[in-house]
C-alpha cells in the first residue's frame, strides 16, 4: 500500500485551478462570484410568492406597501422588508 505522501500528485486538479484562477483575472471576476451558489427559496416563501403574484396580477400598480397591506388582510402578518425581495425574485422569474 502507497502512503499519502508517497502518492503524485494530480497533475489534471493543479492545472485546472490555475486555469480557472487565470480565466477569472482575464475577466476582473472575483473568485467568489465564480463560486457562489444561491440558497434555496423556502416553501413559505413560495407561498409568499404565489399570493403576492396572484395580487399584483389583479392589481398591478400595487407595490411591496400595498401588496403587506393586502396580506395583512387576508391574515397574513408579513413585513414589507420581507416582501419586497420576494416581489424581485418574482419579478425576475417573469423575464
Amino acid at each position: 500500500m502507497v502512503a499519502i505522501a508517497e502518492r503524485a500528485p494530480n497533475p489534471d486538479s493543479a492545472a485546472s485551478s490555475v486555469d480557472k484562477k487565470a480565466s477569472l483575472q482575464l475577466l476582473h471576476v472575483a473568485p467568489s462570484t465564480a463560486y457562489y451558489r444561491p440558497n434555496p427559496v423556502g416553501e413559505a416563501d413560495l407561498a409568499l410568492i404565489r399570493l403576492s403574484d396572484e395580487i399584483q396580477l389583479q392589481l398591478p400598480c400595487y407595490g411591496s406597501r400595498p401588496v403587506g397591506d393586502e396580506l395583512k388582510d387576508r391574515g397574513l402578518a408579513v413585513n414589507r422588508k420581507r416582501i419586497r425581495p420576494l416581489l424581485r425574485l418574482a419579478e425576475a422569474v417573469h423575464k
